[in-house]
């Protein structure tokens, strides 16, 4: 499987690529509106309730703009994570022969950039919000105008930045795994042996319940076990950010799944899958993981050789 498992590799270094593109372009669009809404704020010299009413409006304008081009970006960058996803286990499944990849499903994708559309609704309102307290603070003579460009900077530039990068990080991250998840069901059912491993993030600070589930290994139908980093509560994740799982174990999670076929390395021991699924997986020897295949093919011949009433193969 060293054509597989070489697949899956180049694989994975497509989704990472597209939410760090995604998230520089996200701030680009938030850093412009900043910039639209602090220019106009630096033009109103006097302070004058009409020019601080009318900027207010002049905010809303220019956080409706970063609305739409972001909305616009993060459904065409979820669309393509979600064909990164499929092509995580497809294209692996194509370079080893592995046999059709069943088409999948897009309405869970449909679903996800519904939710991701009230997020960026709800992101661009909160912004207008704070940056409008600032203002409204400066009508009622709480805080110096001069002071209003920083207050707003500080506003836009800590908690909607910091919410906008966790919104694409999850987000982009999950139709990923939806569509992984989703393609890996479509192939155990075609009669495909495999299984999905968890593979830690590389971020700095990781959550270590998620680095003590690094390399769990389960078949496709079954969760991986995961602590709550919060709670310490084990739930069940069918992939990394599984929507039914809880926040702390989802919110900003960088893992991925990787799929494994029988046969697969995984360091020096081979993945053995099978096929009955109330056995184990097992982790073995290549001669070991050889000399099983050897006895399964000897099997299979012999029991050939008798439904055809020739005489058994001698080895």
């Amino acid at each position: 499987m060293t054509d597989f498992d070489d697949e899956v590799a180049r694989q994975l270094k497509r989704m990472p690529a597209i939410r760090a593109d995604t998230i520089a372009e996200i701030l680009i669009m938030l850093d412009q509106a900043e910039a639209t809404i602090v220019a106009r704020l630096a033009a109103a010299t006097a302070t004058t309730r009409t020019k601080l009413l009318q900027l207010q409006t002049e905010v809303r304008a220019a956080m409706e703009r970063f609305r739409l081009a972001a909305e616009g970006r993060m459904s065409q960058r979820m669309g393509e994570s979600w064909r990164a996803g499929i092509d995580l286990w497809r294209e692996p499944a194509r370079v080893a022969s592995l046999g059709l990849v069943p088409r999948i499903n897009d309405r869970a994708l449909l679903a996800m950039r519904a939710f991701v559309t009230d997020k960026i609704k709800d992101l661009s309102t909160a912004g207008v919000d704070r940056v409008n307290r600032v203002l409204g603070q400066v009508l009622a003579g709480a805080l110096p105008a001069a002071d209003a460009i920083s207050q707003v900077q500080a506003q836009l530039r800590e908690a909607t930045r910091a919410r906008a990068m966790r919104i694409v990080y999850t987000e982009i991250g999950r139709a990923y795994s939806v569509s992984s998840y989703q393609s890996m069901l479509a192939a155990d059912a075609s009669g495909v042996r495999l299984a999905k491993r968890w593979l830690k993030s590389g971020k700095m600070h990781p959550r270590a319940s998620h680095v003590a589930a690094h390399n769990q290994i389960v078949r496709v139908t079954a969760p991986f076990l995961i602590a709550d980093a919060k709670t310490a509560k084990v739930e069940p994740l069918r992939y990394p950010r599984d929507e039914q799982a809880s926040p702390g174990n989802t919110i900003n999670c960088g893992c991925i799944m990787v799929p494994m076929a029988d046969g697969s390395t995984f360091g020096a021991s081979v993945v053995h899958i099978p096929v009955d699924p109330a056995l184990p997986i097992r982790l073995m020897s290549r001669a070991e993981y050889d000399a099983l295949s050897a006895q399964s093919v000897a099997e299979v011949e012999d029991r050939l050789a008798r439904y055809l009433g020739k005489p058994q193969i001698s080895r």
